[in-house]
C-alpha cells in the first residue's frame, strides 16, 4: 500500500495499564482509511514481569511476539504522515509517542519524524460527543451499540481500530436525517 495516498489511518492499542511511563503496549493495530490492514501485532512486554489480571493475553501468549523496538520504525513510518484517527486517540498516541521516544531516542527526534505525529488527532469519542449529545455511554462499545454497528469487544486492538473506522465513517457521512434521528432517539 502506498502510504503517500493515505489521508488518515485508524489506530488502537491495548495496554497493560493507564500510565505510559510504567505500563506497556500489549497489542497495536493500524488500519488504513480504506479498511485495509497496515499493522496488527501483539507486543511482548519488555519491563513487565506480571501482566494485569484483566489482560487478554498470558505471558506465554506474548512470548513469541516481537518487542516494541522491532516494530518501532514500522509504526513510525505508518504514522508520521497521515492524520491519525481512532476512539480515545489521545490515550493510544500518548503510549505510542512515549514508547517511540524511549525506543528511537534523540536520533528520530532530531529528524523531526516524531514531531510530525503531534498533529491534531481525529477522535470518534469527540465526534460521538458532538453528534450524539444524549448518549451516556461514549465508550467504543456504547457508540457502536447506539449506532447499531457490529462490534465484539474482545480486547483486540484490531477489532477496536476497525470499529473506530466504521464509527468515523458512519458519523462523518451521516445524512441530515441520520443526525436528526441520532439526536432524538431514545438511547
Amino acid at each position: 500500500m502506498d502510504m503517500t495516498t493515505q489521508t488518515h489511518v485508524f489506530v488502537a492499542t491495548l495496554t497493560s495499564g493507564p500510565d505510559e511511563n510504567t505500563d506497556e503496549i500489549l497489542d497495536i493495530a493500524i488500519v488504513a482509511a480504506d479498511g485495509s490492514l497496515l499493522l496488527h501485532t501483539a507486543i511482548a512486554p519488555e519491563h513487565l514481569n506480571d501482566l494485569p489480571e484483566n489482560a487478554p493475553y498470558s505471558q506465554g501468549d506474548l512470548g513469541p511476539s516481537p518487542f516494541f523496538a522491532s516494530v518501532a520504525y514500522r509504526i513510525l513510518d505508518l504514522l508520521a504522515d497521515p492524520d491519525i484517527a481512532g476512539h480515545n486517540t489521545q490515550f493510544s498516541m500518548r503510549f505510542i509517542n512515549h514508547w517511540l521516544q524511549e525506543t528511537l531516542g534523540e536520533e528520530e527526534l532530531a529528524q523531526g519524524r516524531l514531531a510530525k505525529m503531534a498533529n491534531m488527532y481525529v477522535d470518534t469519542f469527540t465526534l460521538a460527543w458532538e453528534q450524539l449529545p444524549d448518549l451516556e455511554d461514549r465508550t467504543l462499545e456504547g457508540v457502536c451499540l447506539y449506532l447499531r454497528i457490529p462490534y465484539q469487544p474482545n480486547h483486540s486492538a484490531l477489532e477496536d481500530a476497525r470499529a473506530a473506522r466504521t464509527v468515523y465513517e458512519t458519523l462523518l457521512r451521516g445524512s441530515a436525517w441520520n443526525r436528526w434521528w441520532w439526536k432524538r432517539r431514545a438511547p
